[in-house]
């Protein structure tokens, strides 16, 4: 809910939050000094709670909220709602202002058309393929592995890389 919340209002003119939602907890020291961990507790969980301590006890920054029962979830809502829009202001950008919108919703229309009329989605050209990988993405390389070094040599200490893997649920991979 939040993750979604935040990732969708933020992330414009170059700024933003990354939220990490259902991520299992790692040793304090594999965490850099760039994240604030949230805690939302509902009931008790003796591992749950034994890594957060840890990780507080590491000096990284926790915020433990108590949920007492499910009515709790609205003011979480509310939490949230408000806490984007803080901290949007503080990074000052708008995190109400949402480009493209339109332009997305467009272009998903035509998408849409084009299979009610063909039956079939538009065919991505793959920038290269290896035995089991396609790769779509615009970097240079002449294999998966080497658009992939290719796209990570682009980035600069600081910068946020995301791979999203698209695949299909229930087949053996």
């Amino acid at each position: 809910m939040a993750e979604q919340l935040i990732a969708e209002k933020h992330g414009k003119e170059g700024k933003g939050i990354i939220p990490i939602g259902d991520e299992p907890i790692g040793d304090p020291p594999v965490y850099a000094d760039d994240r604030l961990f949230v805690a939302l507790r509902f009931g008790g969980d003796a591992g749950f709670d034994r890594s957060i301590e840890a990780l507080k006890s590491a000096g990284h920054p926790v915020i433990t909220f108590d949920l007492v029962d499910k009515y709790d979830l609205g003011a979480e809502f509310f939490r949230w709602e408000f806490a984007t829009a803080v901290a949007g202001a503080h990074l000052g950008i708008d995190a109400f202002d949402e480009p493209n919108v339109q332009e997305s919703k467009d272009n998903t229309q035509a998408v849409l058309q084009q299979y009610q009329q063909t039956g079939a989605l538009p065919d991505e050209h793959a920038a290269v393929t290896d035995a089991r990988c396609a790769c779509t993405a615009t970097s240079l390389g002449s294999s998966a592995s080497g658009a992939l070094s290719a796209h990570l040599d682009t980035a600069n200490p600081g910068d946020y890389i995301a791979l999203m893997a698209y695949v299909h649920t229930g087949r053996r991979q």
